[in-house]
């Protein structure tokens, strides 16, 4: 799993602004990512990165997420307030954030058990199963 921030610990009405949720990194064949990617080149004129998925919420529960390969920024949404719903379990430490058609995101004690994110799809991506890439701190 890469870079997962863990969930807030205090709910979405007790903060001020977008509080960061995740930063997600997909494994993703090079084939795929290409197909995808082929309109964010980077510099050199060939596509080099990860597909990462960025999501914040406020506290009206109204959020943003963000999809990148690489440097470069795919999508940016906008989601309207209400449209974030997080739902915690704390006797279990499980936390889930579901953005209808966006992202469903299941963490026990903040690392990611389960990811799901419809916008991959929207964007080209075809169906199948992704992994999350290993963090630095994972690969110790």
């Amino acid at each position: 799993m890469s870079s997962s921030a863990p969930l807030p610990t205090k709910p979405a009405a007790q903060t001020d602004t977008h509080k960061p949720v995740a930063r997600l990194v997909w494994s993703v064949s090079s084939g795929a990512l290409a197909r995808l990617c082929a309109g964010a080149a980077h510099g050199s004129g060939s596509v080099v990165g990860e597909l990462s998925l960025e999501t914040s919420i406020a506290p009206d529960a109204s959020g943003e997420t963000v999809v990148r390969c690489g440097n470069a920024e795919l999508a940016r949404e906008a989601h309207g307030p209400g449209s974030v719903v997080v739902t915690s379990d704390p006797g279990r430490g499980l936390e889930h954030v579901d953005i209808a058609g966006v992202l469903s995101l299941t963490t026990r004690t903040g690392e990611v058990i389960f990811a799901r994110a419809p916008i991959f799809e929207r964007l080209g991506l075809e169906g199948g199963r992704y992994e999350l890439a290993p963090t630095k701190d994972a690969e110790r």
